[in-house]
């Protein structure tokens, strides 16, 4: 399910003595139910030898819906926590 290119990351990584590595899912809409398979695929394949930990990228307009009360429920469940994403354009301090 996963691309060659990341497992060669990965292995890459290892390599060259990495122990864990962080990363973001971006989880809007049904992109969340496919990145979070994929993750869970390879964290349990490589949970031998790297820890991988995730947080869920999510926008807080998704959030506050139903369907994003649904998702943090499915994220805290595998364990990953959920960060929203802002979006800066809005921000009024944006580029100070």
């Amino acid at each position: 399910m996963f691309t060659g290119e990341g497992r060669c990351f990965l292995k890459c990584s290892y390599a060259h003595g990495t122990k864990a590595i962080r990363t973001h899912i971006d989880s809007g809409g049904e992109q969340s139910t496919i990145s979070l398979a994929v993750f869970e695929e390879l964290r349990a394949e490589w949970s031998d030898r790297l820890i991988l930990q995730a947080v869920s990228l999510v926008s807080l307009d998704h959030l506050l819906t139903p369907a994003g009360e649904k998702l943090a429920d499915k994220m805290k469940a595998a364990g990953i926590p959920v960060a929203i994403a802002s979006d800066n354009c809005r921000d009024p301090f944006c580029g100070f």
